[in-house]
């Protein structure tokens, strides 16, 4: 099965609330929650924002890394 992503309201409607039903159960669940802050901040409207995209950069930064920060 595959799902193609053309939205941030897809994201939000059908991609969260599945993994949000079921957990990932390895490091990526730390990767899982900064990809939602990331998706909440892009909701608001904060990446059109200098600071909201030095915010997204600082998340992305530190994820694929097993780092939690």
């Amino acid at each position: 099965m595959a799902y193609r992503v053309r939205s941030l309201d897809h994201l939000n409607e059908k991609i969260l609330p599945f993994f949000e039903k079921h957990p990932l159960k390895s490091k990526k669940r730390i990767d899982f929650a900064k990809f939602r802050k990331v998706l909440q901040l892009m909701t608001k409207g904060e990446h059109l924002k200098s600071e909201g995209i030095e915010e997204i950069r600082a998340i992305a930064k530190t994820m694929n890394t097993g780092c939690e920060r």
